[in-house]
């Protein structure tokens, strides 16, 4: 095949693709596991199982991708491989933006033969706001540009959005949890100004500060990707709509929603946000609500009018069908389940009911010190131990029968187990990248949805188009990026 780059800049960026599998066989903890559980109150037996699909993804047959090296990312400041976190093709420039998780944005030519600094996002926001950046890896949510960045006297000319976590939580929060909330950092969504749009450097004002949100916890579900939709025309309904994934802020001990956010209408943790930044019907007069978000004329005042979709743990990131506007989102699982979903204005995802296309159980059993350890080494034997009554080391467990039950929820259109043995060799999953090929250099991707796992690197697709998967990884193919051979 020939070599070619895909024009519609996919934001996953990922190691190389690897395939691996194995086979769990762990007698002495199948042996000791049971003993393993210090306290517990079990609701009635039924068939549950952490082996949550009969079906693995499939290893056969898979799609081979020649690559080259495009550009290469300068080291972060302490000499370490900067984290990418997203690329994105800046409308009317004439050049693309990778964004760094450390909060530094390189602008990048078509050709990838010039990299340069575009913005320090962090290093700016301590210069100008009261607010200081969080050091670690995940500081930048995501970056988005107004498709009227480049557009001169038009209300959107010059601007973009980063979403981004501070340390400093003394100014008041546009939104706050519940009570008992830690409070460790917020999410704030940026509005910036750049004065020359073609500029090789930001050289733009302060940043302003369109949206605060409080965080529960000091755990990794926060703030997620942000973007407007790509190819919408002037008279598109969502033209300039910025589209926003919130996580539902996560627990201390990892289990579930222990606030019940993700299903509270009237709080905007675990939900995909829609709002026109250029606008000011908001609460805070900052930006506006579209008027035909679902929420938005229910006369209620208990839910919020900028929710677009609700239901999602960590909703890590998401993208558009160009050919027809469909919009997938892809929800980083808790114990079980990975999945990719095709939404619309107003669906629930189910989450912390249901987690993909099962329905969540906690056991509330507590485990501490050597059974812990067992109690995670069981769960890696569990494709040898299928349709066991068991519940994981925090207590949950999905159950396998009334699968996709509830006719309010939205079920995914791919899923895998977080316990494939594709995995097995890193032992994390956590899905991320939504990109519809549409019109690509790559003929091999036309027609294919991408996505990826991140901590793997695995690359892998199902088809767009012809009717959508029902769940399961039966659709799911790998992509195997082949470097410098002619495949």
């Amino acid at each position: 095949m020939r070599e070619g780059r895909i024009p519609c800049a996919p934001p996953l960026v990922s190691s190389r693709a690897r395939r691996a599998s194995a086979t769990a066989c762990l007698p002495c903890a199948l042996a000791l596991a049971p003993l393993a559980v210090c306290s517990a109150q079990l609701p009635p037996v039924v068939p549950f199982s952490r082996d949550a699909f009969p079906n693995h993804i499939a290893d056969h047959e898979p799609l081979l991708v020649n690559v080259s090296e495009f550009v290469e990312v300068p080291r972060d400041s302490m000499g370490s491989p900067a984290r990418l976190q997203a690329l994105v093709d800046v409308p009317g420039a004439g050049r693309l933006i990778v964004s760094t998780s450390h909060g530094t944005l390189y602008a990048v030519s078509y050709d990838g033969a010039e990299v340069s600094a575009y913005l320090d996002v962090a290093h700016a926001m301590e210069a100008v706001l009261p607010s200081r950046a969080r050091s670690g890896v995940e500081r930048l949510g995501g970056v988005a540009f107004h498709p009227q960045f480049a557009v001169a006297g038009t209300p959107g000319f010059g601007k973009f959005y980063t979403l981004l976590e501070v340390w400093d939580t003394e100014p008041p929060a546009d939104f706050t949890p519940r009570r008992g909330s830690d409070d460790p950092w917020d999410t704030v969504l940026l509005e910036w100004t750049a004065r020359d749009p073609t500029a090789e450097t930001y050289g733009g004002g302060s940043p302003c500060e369109l949206m605060r949100i409080e965080q529960p916890y000091a755990t990794s579900h926060k703030g997620g990707a942000i973007g407007f939709r790509p190819g919408a025309g002037p008279s598109a309904p969502d033209y300039g709509l910025l589209y926003v994934a919130i996580g539902d802020g996560g627990s201390y001990q990892g289990v579930g929603d222990p606030m019940g956010l993700a299903q509270d209408l009237g709080k905007v943790y675990g939900k995909l946000l829609r709002i026109d930044p250029l606008g000011s019907n908001s609460a805070n007069g900052r930006y506006g609500i579209p008027l035909d978000n679902p929420f938005a004329g229910d006369g209620r005042e208990d839910t919020l009018g900028e929710i677009w979709a609700y239901g999602m743990r960590n909703p890590n990131s998401f993208g558009w069908d160009a050919s027809n506007g469909k919009l997938y989102v892809a929800d980083i699982g808790e114990t079980t389940v990975e999945q990719i979903t095709l939404i619309s204005a107003g669906s629930n995802l189910g989450w912390d009911a249901w987690e993909g296309s099962f329905r969540v159980v906690r056991r509330r059993l507590q485990y501490r010190g050597l059974a812990r350890r067992f109690a995670k080494l069981w769960s890696w034997a569990r494709p040898s131990a299928t349709d066991a009554d068991f519940a994981s080391d925090n207590g949950q467990e999905v159950a396998t029968v009334e699968v996709r039950g509830d006719p309010g929820v939205t079920y995914p259109v791919v899923e895998y187990d977080r316990h494939d043995p594709l995995f097995w060799l890193t032992g994390h999953v956590a899905v991320t990248g939504v990109v519809v090929c549409r019109d690509c250099s790559v003929p091999q991707l036309n027609g294919k949805m991408l996505f990826g796992d991140l901590p793997s690197g695995v690359l892998m697709y199902f088809p767009a188009d012809g009717a959508p998967p029902r769940g399961g990884p039966e659709s799911i193919r790998q992509v195997l990026l082949v470097e410098g051979a002619d495949v």
